[in-house]
């Protein structure tokens, strides 16, 4: 019974899209402010949902947003193993920001100098330094 209702339904609905589409229009433009409230109030109840999202499905590629498929996020550092309460996804290439290592904090200011060639800079410093 149920089934046949919703098949007529959406039979009525297919063959009467101007009325319908009437009708939702209607209907955002009378709850439009109840709806603006509704959503505002999720937002203030689930802080951060969108910066777990964002983490997982976006990356910042010279000062712009771009969506990558990320690997799964992870707590533990992929480079010491370390468990923290926040990981950086560390990718090496623009081309290809989807290969990258869930890194906490520390190992990603490592990563990131040494993709500089800081090490090198520093390696050197070292020998050349005299003793006082």
């Amino acid at each position: 019974m149920i089934g046949k209702y919703y098949e007529y339904k959406r039979k009525w609905a297919d063959e009467h899209q101007d009325m319908v589409r009437e009708s939702r229009e209607r209907w955002k433009a009378k709850y439009k402010e109840e709806r603006r409230v509704r959503s505002a109030q999720w937002r203030l109840d689930n802080p951060g949902w969108n910066v777990e999202y964002n983490r997982d499905r976006t990356l910042i590629i010279n000062g712009k947003r771009v969506p990558v498929h990320k690997r799964p996020h992870t707590y533990t550092c992929e480079l010491c193993g370390k468990t923290v309460t926040r990981t950086v996804y560390h990718h090496w290439d623009n081309k290809h920001p989807c290969l990258g290592l869930w890194l906490c904090l520390s190992c990603h200011k490592v990563a990131e100098g040494v993709e500089r060639g800081l090490h090198i800079k520093y390696l050197q410093e070292k020998k050349g330094m005299v003793l006082c």
